[in-house]
């Protein structure tokens, strides 16, 4: 489901709701919009999908568009969400430019500005100059294209927040031919499981020997989410990433990368974590979320990695996404 209809979806299924919500949006004050936004962002950070954690953020959606909504609880979810455009996160970067546009906070301009010349992903980059570009416009803010019915009271020169559908709908974009990708020097070659076993590779799995013994077993299960399972030798087995597809298990000097993607009614999001092995068991550490769900991972230099599907390339690092990769053309014969 492309991210446009499950927004919407989303936002639908909020109108409906929009009397059950009205008492709770009416008493946004600033100090449960301090805790409602950084308790959101908090559970964020901590997920390995992209936009989980943030559902308890649509209130202040809905509220957004409300023009009497109290000016220190703007100042706060401003404030808040100005600071969120720092996370590593780009989905929250995403959302966060979203809120800034709808609540008119003319103060994120700025940082605004800053993402919009330095992102790593062409589609941030568009998202927040055009919010900061409305914002510094003479309607000071967006408006929410998924809630027609809240661009009543505004004037008619205030533009509905863009989309970035080449962020989201991945699956549009080309595959990359050669398998050979490029960036800032690093060039690399993405294997890819055979043509039968996509867009999900049933089991991916690995014999590990040091630290421990055993195996490494992830599973893919398309629509279903998977898991990754550690079977030691001699032992029981143990669950140690659960809820996410796993599409590659790769043991490096570093650790073991695991990526993988998608799953459930969400877009097919991507995900990279790496093992380390502390005190008899495996500990995952998510590396990067990614707007694609993911074939395989690689590393590329001391704490530099990459992670692929058939369309794209991403590199990053163990605190940011740093860029994308470019498709290198077949070589000839």
């Amino acid at each position: 489901m492309p991210l446009s209809a499950f927004i919407a979806t989303v936002f639908a299924f909020a109108a409906e709701n929009r009397s059950l919500a009205s008492e709770q949006e009416a008493d946004i004050r600033p100090g449960y919009a301090h805790e409602a936004v950084r308790g959101c962002l908090d559970r964020a950070d901590a997920s390995s999908r992209p936009f989980e954690g943030l559902a308890c953020l649509h209130p202040l959606l809905l509220a957004g568009d409300r023009p009497d909504l109290p000016k220190a609880s703007r100042e706060v979810v401003a404030e808040q969400l100005t600071a969120a455009l720092g996370s590593r996160h780009w989905d929250v970067q995403d959302l966060s430019i979203f809120l800034l546009g709808l609540v008119g906070a003319r103060e994120a301009i700025p940082e605004l500005e800053r993402i919009a010349a330095t992102h790593w992903h062409p589609a941030i980059r568009d998202k927040a100059a055009s919010t900061a570009a409305a914002l510094a416009g003479p309607c000071g803010r967006t408006q929410s294209h998924m809630m027609p019915e809240s661009a009543a009271d505004l004037p008619p020169d205030c533009p509905a927040l863009p989309e970035a559908p080449h962020l989201f709908e991945t699956e549009r974009q080309p595959a990359c031919e050669s398998g050979v990708w490029e960036w800032a020097g690093h060039e690399f070659r993405a294997s890819m499981p055979p043509d039968n076993e996509r867009p999900y590779n049933p089991l991916a799995s690995a014999r590990v020997f040091q630290p421990a013994d055993g195996w490494l077993m992830g599973t893919s299960t398309g629509e279903w989410p998977g898991v990754l399972i550690w079977a030691p030798t001699g032992g029981e087995a143990v669950t140690v990433i659960d809820g996410a597809n796993i599409s590659s298990v790769v043991q490096t000097e570093d650790g073991v990368l695991i990526a993988g993607g998608g799953g459930g009614m969400a877009p097919p999001y991507g995900h990279v974590h790496l093992l380390t092995w502390h005190e008899d068991a495996w500990r995952p550490e998510l590396l990067a979320r990614l707007p694609d769900a993911v074939d395989g991972a690689r590393v590329l230099g001391d704490g530099l990695y990459a992670a692929w599907s058939p369309r794209s390339a991403f590199i990053f690092s163990d605190e940011a996404v740093l860029g994308m990769a470019e498709c290198q053309p077949v070589a000839e014969d």
